[in-house]
């Protein structure tokens, strides 16, 4: 009877918690000795068949692995987490650690949580807010992201700005160096963020911006599990500034004519009459006097953005896989048509991604590791201008008509100076351009263990070759002239003799006809641009080739934990472009660390790398490291508080980091270049640079010329980090706090040709050099925590970061007052003259500092500083005012919780001391154009309020005296993300083959506070922003 049983098949079940009694979705499940297993649901429930006395391997990333031995129905299991024994895996340059090891500043989001944040389609916007130092610069929602200077790109930067040059942190992916924008974030494990010198010198010259490492999610030994996850997004404006409507914006321009008559007797002409001020409000003649909203006439109410991304996992002994489709296409916000020119020049994005990542294990003590992946993308734009018909979208007055006549057909119609065409036909006529880019990215990395010369030695050898892709190509030619009529309103209003009633349709101006009685229309005809894909600058194409060796040893004794690693790789990377040249890198990296008995921690980390850029006794660098910590709660003398306090460590690191990677200082800057162009000075035109050649005596051409002088001493950035941490775990960690303190020195920052003060008589561009000193000083916090009430669990998490850079050095004039030098300043410190009140009366304003404007001043104009008290206003007076457009200081705060299946996430963000640059222009071009904020509590004799009194623009007004007025206070607070999700039971999904399926509704950007009139994080609002958006999404994510 007993051996009948002992061979049954039972199913068993059970539920598995942590060590707080929270339940464990997702541990992984597995009979030990075969393939067989399965993984908890969100409620940590599991059911397996499984034999009598058959062993289960609980596993789960952060927790010691359990082994369980079957002897009955029901197995319960409470799981140990590896936080509470200081063994939580981290991962760290070339390798990981446990978390008892780690001495440096560190940063770790599970790749769980970025799918939580929307359906984004750029994994940079998806880190913003997440995690305490790292600060996410968003200021454009453009599909696919930012591909030239007209839109501004996301921004990435780890404890602010040390530098005025690229400020970009590395980002390896796999431990590769590669990009991060277009991975699809389905695809992603965990994402680490490297901050202090600890644990950033080992990239060495690479490292001084701080590293984030990417890792990607792999295959585990089980059956194969496929997933599909799938979302449709509707994504509209967050906000944006807005005209006020025709008649309101036109009655205040009358006031504002009024306003400044006194000083500008000619604006009365361009005052307008009750007459035409009632067919505005009537709307009587909406072809002549508009009342058109651009905005909402050129911007959608919402857009749809889909993607979708279904994976595989699993493996055996001998492989274990995962693989990965995904494709997403982001939709457009703004209304393009097409309306007869043949084709829709929306804005959009198609991205088609795959990932294949291979683990083999070849003997016991050989495993390799093969990975595949890529994507290709098409965006696509309108040839409009991008200042044209943006400017038109936010400034344009509503009495500018749209002009589509009876038959459909649109017409391009009179318009003020600078807002150029009808912003419709501008943005729909001008023709699409296409961008193409790809990338294919394989890596290979053999692993073989040595413990036959001594036990946790390993020795691995990696390859990686990546391709990348990037053509303009495909798009189509269109002069924005294929439109049938021109505005009859150009020549009823300039026609004095011609009656508002009289509306006369007009053919396209090309010679005029009496059998008409019009003008003869001209179509011209599209071009499709094929060939533009040939053209060598609009192209990139570019490889890279990295090889790398690593030896690891890891091993204890006692209570002796012992590491080391030695590392050498190196990189080249060719660019095929249009005088492209290959670059290359050598790197020799080393790390070794120590623990004793849990309690205290050393390691000492270094790289010596090698970069082509600089010249002979400056190529090589060694950039070392040093980290201690001590764990104070393993000490005897703390037991007795360890019931509430059970985990207490301090970290201090102290290093040297560096920085290569200046703006626009060429692959070898320390050669002079030469440049042909230009004429010879001999004849009395005189060049700034000195040439030489065979040309004539006299006004010959030029055959060559200095184009910028090299300097062989230029070197790379160095910078000095020090960091001071403190963690603490509370009530067996349901309460975690991390305090860092960090400080950083950096010197010899390059200081480039059009950075520096040099005399134009010098004769050429001056040469770069390393000349700039900052400094960086600043702190972080985080708290975290967790809890549950019966089948209730929750959890809240605050993190908060201050920091603030001055600049020590730089080339400043000695002739400048120290108030206008950048020395003393933080980077990229806002100035401006400043505003002392507004003039209240003629008295004052006769009594008042005399300044370059004055005479257009009125009562209600700004009264500006005059700072260096010399008796007059001007350029001199100009000083620094605010912060940078950068915050100072950022904070986020989650909150969340699950009960039985359902779950519940808000994320949100926050920013103060950071000044923004938005100039909104009231009645430019003397266009009946003003926004809501403009006309708020302005001045007027009887009411003395804040803001200034309102002219037109055209004729000298506010523009003359606006002080500060365009610097604003940048901070916000948003609901960055949240999320509604329902786990749907097992027992109602099996019926169907599912072994998982989870309904959900997220967004990001839902909601906004700020003062500002846009939403833009970071920089300035500029006139050519493409709108930050806010989406909802809606997504399902299904397991069989």
């Amino acid at each position: 009877m007993f051996s009948v049983f002992h061979g049954q098949t039972l199913k068993v079940s059970g539920k598995v918690i942590d060590d707080t009694g929270f339940p464990l979705p997702g541990v992984s499940v597995l009979i030990e000795g075969t393939n067989k297993g399965t993984n908890t649901d969100f409620e940590g429930n599991y059911t397996i068949p499984a034999n009598n006395n058959d062993v289960l391997i609980f596993s789960y990333i952060g927790f010691t692995t359990q082994k369980n031995k079957v002897s009955g129905k029901v197995l319960n299991v409470k799981m140990i987490s590896d936080v509470a024994n200081l063994k939580e895996v981290i991962v760290v340059g070339y390798g990981t650690q446990k978390k008892e090891s780690v001495v440096g500043a560190i940063a770790q989001l599970d790749g769980q949580e970025l799918t939580k944040r929307g359906n984004l389609t750029n994994l940079t916007d998806a880190l913003s807010g997440s995690m305490p130092g790292v600060n996410v610069l968003s200021s454009s929602g453009i599909p696919g992201g930012a591909i030239d200077g007209n839109y501004n790109e996301s921004q990435i930067l780890i404890r602010g700005r040390s530098t005025w040059n690229n400020a970009s942190p590395l980002v390896l992916v796999d431990g590769v160096e590669r990009t991060m924008n277009d991975i699809d974030p389905n695809d992603v494990k965990t994402v680490t963020v490297l901050k202090d010198a600890s644990a950033t010198s080992i990239f060495g010259v690479k490292g001084g911006n701080g590293v984030i490492l990417i890792t990607t999610k792999r295959g585990l030994k089980g059956d194969a599990q496929f997933k599909v996850d799938a979302n449709i997004s509707f994504k509209s404006v967050s906000k944006i500034p807005r005209v006020l409507e025709g008649y309101t914006s036109t009655v205040a321009k009358n006031r504002a004519i009024v306003n400044g008559l006194s000083v500008m007797p000619v604006t009365w002409g361009d005052f307008t009459s009750d007459e035409e001020l009632e067919y505005l409000r009537s709307n009587q003649y909406p072809d002549a006097y508009a009342n058109r909203d651009w905005a909402n006439s050129m911007l959608e109410d919402y857009a749809l953005s889909k993607k979708i991304n279904a994976s595989v996992s699993g493996g055996n002994d001998f492989v274990k896989y995962f693989g990965s489709l995904g494709f997403v296409t982001d939709g457009d916000i703004l209304k393009t048509e097409n309306v007869g020119q043949g084709y829709d020049p929306d804005f959009k994005y198609d991205r088609f991604n795959f990932r294949t990542n291979l683990d083999f294990t070849l003997t016991k003590s050989t495993k390799l590791e093969v990975g595949l992946n890529g994507y290709y993308g098409e965006q696509s734009r309108s040839g409009a201008s991008v200042f044209g018909f943006w400017y038109g979208i936010y400034s344009k007055p509503w009495t500018t008509p749209v002009l589509q006549y009876e038959d459909g057909i649109y017409g391009q119609g009179i318009d003020y100076e600078r807002f150029g065409q009808n912003g419709f036909v501008d943005l729909n006529f001008s023709g699409v351009d296409v961008t193409n880019r790809g990338e294919i990215n394989t890596n290979f990395k053999l692993t073989q263990d040595l413990d036959v010369i001594t036990k946790g030695l390993k020795v691995s050898g990696e390859l990686a070759f990546d391709n990348f892709y990037s053509s303009l190509g495909n798009g189509i030619s269109d002069d924005g002239v294929l439109m049938k009529y021109v505005d009859p309103i150009y020549y009823t209003l300039n026609d004095p003799n011609a009656n508002i009633e009289d509306y006369t349709s007009y053919f396209f101006p090309n010679s005029f006809t009496t059998s008409t009685n019009g003008f003869e229309f001209k179509d011209l005809p599209i071009v499709y641009e094929n060939s533009r894909i040939d053209n060598g600058s609009a192209r990139s194409v570019r490889s890279r080739l990295m090889y790398r060796l690593t030896l690891n040893y890891s091993r204890k004794f006692g209570v002796h934990d012992v590491s080391a690693l030695g590392l050498f790789s190196r990189d080249n990377t060719k660019n095929y472009s249009v005088n492209g040249w290959p670059s290359k890198r050598e790197d020799w990296s080393g790390r070794l660390a120590y623990g004793y008995d849990q309690r205290y921690n050393i390691e000492l980390n270094g790289s010596y790398n090698g970069t082509e850029k600089f010249g002979p006794g400056y190529k090589f660098a060694f950039f070392p490291s040093v980290g201690l910590g001590w764990t104070v709660s393993n000490e005897k003398f703390f037991e007795k508080v360890k019931k509430y306090i059970n985990n207490l460590k301090f970290r201090y690191s102290d290093g040297i980091v560096g920085n290569d990677n200046a703006n626009n200082i060429g692959q070898w800057p320390y050669f002079t270049s030469y440049v042909s162009g230009g004429t010879n000075g001999v004849n009395g035109n005189a060049l700034n640079n000195s040439s030489f050649g065979d040309g004539p005596l006299y006004g010959g051409p030029l055959i060559y010329g200095e184009g910028t002088i090299g300097n062989p001493s230029l070197r790379w950035e160095t910078a000095r980090k020090q960091n001071l941490g403190i963690e603490v775990g509370a009530f067996d960690n349901a309460l975690t706090m991390t305090l860092d303190l960090f400080k950083e020195h950096r010197e010899d920052i390059l200081v480039t040709a059009n950075q520096r003060n040099v005399p134009d008589y010098f004769g050429a561009p001056a040469p770069t050099a390393n000349i700039g000193i900052t400094e960086n000083k600043g702190y972080e916090f985080v708290a975290n925590y967790k809890n549950n009430i019966n089948n209730f669990n929750y959890w809240a998490s605050l993190n908060f970061t201050f920091v603030k850079d001055k600049i020590i050095q730089k080339e400043d004039s000695q002739l400048l007052p120290d108030y206008q030098k950048e020395a003393g300043f933080q980077i990229g410190q806002n100035k401006s003259n400043v505003s002392t009140g507004i003039i209240n009366s003629w008295d004052e304003m006769y009594t008042g500092v005399v300044g370059v404007n004055n005479a257009t001043l009125l009562p209600g104009d700004y009264r500006l500083l005059d700072y260096n008290a010399d008796g007059f206003v001007d350029f001199k007076d100009v000083v620094p005012y605010g912060y940078p457009n950068r915050p100072q200081a950022t904070y986020g705060f989650a909150l969340g919780g699950d009960y039985k299946g359902f779950s519940l996430s808000f994320n949100f963000y926050g920013q103060y001391n950071i000044t923004q640059t938005v100039a909104l222009d009231e009645f430019a071009f003397n266009a009946p154009a003003i926004y809501q904020d403009q006309l708020r509590d302005t001045w007027t004799p009887e009411y003395n309020n804040s803001n200034p009194i309102y002219r037109s623009l055209n004729y000298g007004g506010r523009a003359a005296s606006t002080g500060n007025y365009t610097k604003k206070d940048g901070s916000m607070f948003r609901l960055k993300t949240a999320e509604l999700g329902y786990d749907l039971p097992k027992g109602m999904i099996k019926k169907v083959g599912l072994s998982a399926l989870r309904l959900f509704v997220n967004g990001n950007n839902l909601l906004l506070w700020t003062d500002l009139p846009v939403d833009i994080e970071g920089q300035d609002f500029n006139y050519r922003n493409y709108p930050v958006t806010k989406q909802i999404n809606l997504g399902l994510s299904a397991t069989f």
